[in-house]
């Protein structure tokens, strides 16, 4: 199982915002014994993001896009992964549902700024934030699954429990398991010469 995520954002690349969403994603997909081979961060250039996202895509099996999903015109994911997997852009009645709900709310009037929240690539499937006005979305690029979650960690955080929900829905997970050993006292080589004497690798 080959993991790979793809941060976005200039304000990460500028150090503004520390990344700290993909310690949350790994964390959340250790629950499924599952790992993350690769991460990567891009900036909001959306010809560094296409390139990125189709080498990433052509070697893994799940690949997790996060940030790019809000109203502003460097927010570029759905446009990315349209152009990547070749598909149109269109407006989806679930997003605008779930757009509208959470403007009225608000007692927020939706602006033309908002509805580019709801342009996604057509035939996705929706990831429900139950916090911010932009909903993530699944998208199956060859054997590749890509999942598109908001960079705002608040939105992200409730967002894992549904992606776990859906990895295993699909069966994506490791019969392995991630086991943790904490140790006190001792140094690094002792404790990896205990290991040594008890495990051939």
């Amino acid at each position: 199982m080959h993991i790979e995520l793809l941060l976005t954002g200039n304000e990460i690349m500028s150090g503004d915002t520390i990344d700290s969403n993909s310690s949350r994603i790994a964390h959340q997909l250790a629950r499924l014994g599952l790992i993350v081979k690769r991460k990567v961060t891009v900036g909001d250039d959306p010809n560094l993001l296409e390139n990125e996202l189709e080498e990433m895509i052509s070697r893994s099996n799940l690949v997790i896009m996060n940030g790019g999903l809000g109203p502003t015109v460097d927010d570029l994911t759905a446009e990315v992964v349209a152009s990547v997997a070749n598909l149109k852009l269109v407006e989806h009645p679930q997003a605008i549902q779930h757009l509208n709900d959470w403007c009225s709310k608000r007692n927020l009037a939706v602006n033309s700024a908002n509805y580019k929240q709801a342009m996604l690539p057509e035939n996705c499937d929706i990831l429900p934030n139950s916090i911010g006005s932009a909903v993530g979305f699944i998208v199956q690029i060859g054997k590749c699954t890509l999942m598109c979650t908001p960079g705002v960690p608040g939105e992200l955080i409730p967002m894992l429990d549904v992606i776990v929900e859906r990895l295993n829905d699909k069966n994506i997970f490791s019969e392995s398991k991630i086991l943790r050993l904490q140790t006190f006292g001792i140094g690094e080589s002792t404790a990896q010469q205990l290991i040594n004497d008890k495990i051939k690798f």
